[in-house]
């Protein structure tokens, strides 16, 4: 992905340092005035001090009260929306998503299989960490922030049970 951002980026003139490394340790400090996380990009990791570790790294990362957009999956929306099992199609392909959410972990599990017109598959897993909104509103601030809004889409819906999504800007104390 890096390789494709940095030819397209070339191709629009765009002038972007990608760095490749482990997001538990950022190399920056006090260098950005507002780092974005999209798409649940965060809550992969195994333990949830690694997560904290993330967070820390991005608050080091900011400028003195700078901005932090942490887009998640609503955990509440995806528990009362479940379904174990999925069929997506899509223009190019049909995804079969195997799904399990484990309740004492707060872990989504899911095998995502693409099924493409030619016969052939390709298959994912993943599992995820699904925070609560008081879960992450605690992570968030023993990382150093506080907590400016939270949305529940990108239309900056009001964040609630049924919202898909849980977007928190927070700013470094």
């Amino acid at each position: 992905f890096l390789e494709k951002a940095q030819k397209d980026s070339a191709t629009l003139d765009l002038k972007i340092d990608f760095v490749k490394g482990d997001m538990r340790k950022l190399p920056f400090e006090s260098r950005f005035d507002a780092v974005i996380n999209l798409f649940t990009s965060f809550g992969f990791f195994d333990q949830e001090k690694d997560d904290l570790k993330v967070l820390k790294g991005v608050c080091r990362a900011l400028k003195p009260r700078g901005l932090f957009l942490l887009d998640l999956k609503n955990r509440e929306h995806l528990i009362r929306n479940f379904q174990r099992r999925r069929w997506h199609p899509d223009k190019d392909f049909v995804m079969l998503e195997d799904n399990f959410f484990d309740l004492f972990t707060c872990r989504w599990e899911s095998t995502r299989t693409l099924i493409f017109e030619n016969s052939k598959r390709r298959e994912y897993s993943f599992s995820l960490r699904l925070y609560t909104f008081t879960e992450i509103l605690d992570l968030l601030k023993r990382a150093g922030f506080i907590m400016e809004a939270v949305y529940g889409d990108f239309a900056f819906g009001e964040y609630s049970l049924d919202s898909p999504r849980m977007i928190l800007i927070s700013r470094k104390k």
